[in-house]
């Protein structure tokens, strides 16, 4: 049997595991693709303006997540790790602010606050990494969240440091500061990352559709198989024209999580199309017959009963 309906059925598969991934994750982190898959060869069939549009905007877009992936990973892995340790570190805090007395509390509260924003301040840089080495996503989007990242980055240094210097005198200017630094730099940062998430995605979605059309055209599938993909193809059109305007609508982070959170009902679709494929290529094996004894009759022994 020939390997290239194997290589394309698989291909197809590996690129919707990466984009369940993406969307399961909620950050910009794909799985990983299998950049030893051979590309598709190109099959006859009639133009389609509109899919090689696709294909034409898509072109460098396996290249560039490939050469971007282990940025991603590596500055996730480190988004992840001071996540926890500032989760444990606020539980320090909590403890050791209830077992304060009065004149300890702003000492200690202040030092809580600058550790705090410092893990906070390493987590904002191996997001600002992330954000930079994006594969699919608009270069205005990127420079907009990359400016916005950075500006928040300021922010946090400068509390950071007026916390060192013992600027604030009360509990009250520690508030205050805290809600600065939310309403002003992490509330327009954070309102952007959906966007982000959501060009991704349609990236994504873009190169899930080219492959499987030229999977559908090569003629390699089985009815059952064949009508599994075109009913990914239809949920993923469908799901994409949603995202597209989510992104462009005024309420982009609900609406673009709404899409997002959809989006796995199609790549279930892909995944039942993986498994019949697979059933199909696997040949029935019959099962060996039970071995016949032949019937033999014992000897007579002399001097016993049979």
């Amino acid at each position: 049997m020939s390997r290239c309906p194997l290589s394309r059925m698989q291909h197809l598969l590996v690129l919707q595991m990466a984009l369940a991934v993406t969307l399961a994750s909620g950050s910009i982190l794909a799985a990983s693709v299998d950049d030893s898959a051979p590309e598709e060869p190109a099959v006859e069939a009639a133009n389609n303006p509109e899919m090689d549009a696709r294909r034409e905007s898509i072109e460098d877009f396996k290249s560039d997540y490939l050469m971007s992936r282990k940025a991603i990973e590596s500055a996730f892995t480190m988004e992840t790790t001071l996540r926890q340790k500032r989760a444990e570190l606020r539980r320090d805090c909590r403890e050791t602010l209830r077992k304060a007395n009065r004149d300890q509390r702003l000492p200690r509260l202040s030092d809580c606050m600058k550790d705090d924003l410092q893990k906070t301040l390493e987590m904002v840089t191996a997001r600002g990494t992330s954000i930079a080495a994006a594969a699919g996503v608009q270069g205005d989007v990127k420079e907009l969240i990359a400016a916005r990242n950075e500006l928040l980055r300021d922010a946090l240094d400068t509390i950071i440091t007026a916390l060192d210097a013992g600027v604030y005198t009360d509990e009250e200017g520690l508030v205050e500061a805290r809600n600065n630094l939310r309403e002003k730099y992490f509330k327009p940062y954070a309102a952007l990352l959906p966007q982000l998430h959501g060009e991704h995605a349609l990236s994504w979605i873009s190169h899930l559709l080219v492959r499987s059309d030229s999977l559908k055209k090569s003629g390699t599938l089985s009815e059952q198989v064949l009508g599994k993909v075109v009913e990914a193809e239809a949920c993923l059109f469908t799901e994409e024209d949603s995202l597209s305007q989510a992104i462009d609508s005024n309420e982009t982070i609900s609406s673009i999580s709404q899409s997002l959170e959809r989006l796995p009902g199609c790549l279930d679709l892909l995944t039942e199309a993986q498994v019949l494929w697979n059933q199909e290529q696997t040949p029935e094996v019959e099962s060996a017959p039970e071995p016949q004894w032949e019937n033999r009759k014992l000897r007579r022994l002399p001097g016993t009963r049979n």
